[in-house]
């Protein structure tokens, strides 16, 4: 189970900085690649607002390339992510009150610590991948698993939505 009492260094500041920064900058990239950065800003922006499902139905509006759209919507949607982890636990080192639920909370899922994250593969799909991270993260569940099973979410719906929207948009378009 997590600690309530881990202690957040610079250094884990500056790594998820430097890491939120490469997932913007490679969806960026990949944008400037294809010769769209207009819609490339707007596919970012979404997914950073939204989540990634939305910006995948944006990319297919937009007639986007399917999986570029979709790999632009899956990393800026991953940006924020470290900061999100980083965040929980500051508020729960920062609010006694927040510090006794949380710990409730571990008690209570104690059993399911193993394996309780293999759920957000489902779930992180319909409450998104920032509830999800910090769900996770409040549950003392294991970060690593956390994020990686609902990564995994984030890719399978994000795949479906890109592919069925182009689908769809080609049966529109006649």
């Amino acid at each position: 189970m997590g600690d309530l009492k881990r202690r957040i260094t610079p250094a884990a500041w500056g790594l998820a900085i430097g890491t939120g920064m490469a997932a913007l900058m490679a969806a960026l990239l990949l944008g400037y690649h294809l010769h769209r950065p207009v819609q490339t800003a707007s596919l970012i922006g979404t997914a950073l607002t939204l989540e990634a499902q939305p910006a995948a139905v944006a990319a297919a509006a937009m007639r986007y390339p399917t999986v570029p759209g979709a790999i632009i919507s899956v990393l800026a949607n991953l940006a924020p992510m470290p900061f999100l982890t980083l965040g929980v636990d500051l508020v729960i080192q920062a609010w006694p009150w927040a510090q006794k639920h949380v710990s409730h909370a571990h008690q209570r899922v104690q059993r399911y610590s193993r394996w309780g994250p293999v759920v957000f593969v489902l779930l992180s799909s319909f409450i998104g991948a920032y509830v999800a991270i910090a769900a996770g993260e409040s549950l003392g569940f294991n970060p690593r698993l956390t994020f990686w099973t609902t990564v995994a979410g984030m890719l399978w719906s994000v795949t479906a939505i890109a592919v069925g929207g182009h689908w769809i948009a080609q049966i529109l378009a006649g």
